[in-house]
């Protein structure tokens, strides 16, 4: 063949009429996503250093019992003197707390707003200035763990079940029993949301990690031979982050909740609560009626 013969030619390409139809009801053509090293890399803890968290109105030994970071801040629930406290990361220095009934645990909802969990209420807290109290939540039942995702709140009752409910307050559902209608639930505390894959994890220290989606339908419990989780927390790169009071142990574990490595291999108490500020790669550990916070640098062991 000359293919010189054939250089001016030009090409069209006629679509089908069903190639039409089917892109002009299409929004997108797809989503491109980009997965991290970090995902697949462990932590590993270089240098601790402890966080003086009681202040001179404390009349108790503090109990750090939930954190969260809010920008440069962290903000602890001290349960025995009944306070939620903000400190500044960097100098490590108190920047402002707040009076709250039994505060329990807390996290992040809005930009500038945090949730509580406090008995049988979950109480609103704007960080944009001084910590303030905004409007509250009633619930028909304890509330000890929370965390939120797509306006939705998830509560666990230190007990056997888990709640959903929207930002106004209405319960949407309640979560008590596995595929097998058996009980789902030993002493559930802690629990996390993990948005890398829609998954949600309830810490669970009779029973180990329990795993479930965004709907609250239940997806399997993962058993943790080396002692049952306390806290449980989801980095910025969707690994999930256990402590273990039984062994004072930090477990890392992947985005399905499955162990990878230990992080800690024994903290100096009993850890209660966990969270990680991500860009400066800092780790707090709140322990159970210690006035110290315990604060690890973080590095990647094998990336």
């Amino acid at each position: 063949m000359n293919v010189g013969k054939f250089s001016n030619v030009e090409i069209k390409f006629l679509p089908s009429k069903e190639l039409k139809s089917s892109i002009g009801k299409m929004v997108h053509l797809g989503e491109a996503s980009a997965i991290s090293a970090r995902q697949y890399s462990i932590y590993d803890a270089t240098t601790v250093n402890s966080m003086n968290v009681k202040l001179n109105t404390d009349s108790n030994v503090c109990s750090i019992r939930g954190s969260c970071i809010v920008d440069d801040t962290v903000l602890f629930t001290d349960y025995n003197n009944k306070k939620l406290k903000r400190f500044d990361i960097k100098s490590s220095s108190l920047v402002d707390y707040c009076k709250l009934p039994d505060p329990q645990d807390v996290c992040k909802v809005e930009e500038n707003e945090v949730a509580v969990t406090c008995k049988n209420a979950v109480q609103f807290v704007s960080t944009r200035n001084m910590l303030s109290l905004s409007r509250s939540i009633k619930t028909q039942h304890k509330s000890y763990g929370i965390a939120h995702n797509d306006d939705k709140l998830y509560i666990t009752d230190e007990g056997k079940s888990l709640y959903i409910y929207d930002m106004s307050g209405n319960l949407l559902k309640t979560v008590t029993t596995d595929l097998n209608d058996q009980s789902l639930f030993g002493r559930c505390n802690h629990i996390a949301f993990n948005a890398k894959n829609g998954r949600l994890f309830v810490g669970d220290d009779l029973k180990g990690l329990v795993c479930l989606n965004a709907d609250g339908d239940y997806i399997d419990t993962i058993l943790d031979p080396s002692g049952k989780p306390s806290d449980v927390v989801v980095d910025g790169y969707g690994n999930v982050i256990i402590s273990s009071s039984d062994l004072k142990s930090i477990l890392q574990c992947n985005s399905d909740g499955l162990i990878r490595g230990t992080i800690v291999n024994a903290t100096k108490r009993k850890p209660q609560s966990l969270c990680i500020h991500q860009r400066r790669r800092k780790l707090f550990v709140g322990n159970h009626n210690s006035n110290t916070v315990e604060v690890f640098d973080l590095t990647w062991k094998n990336y």
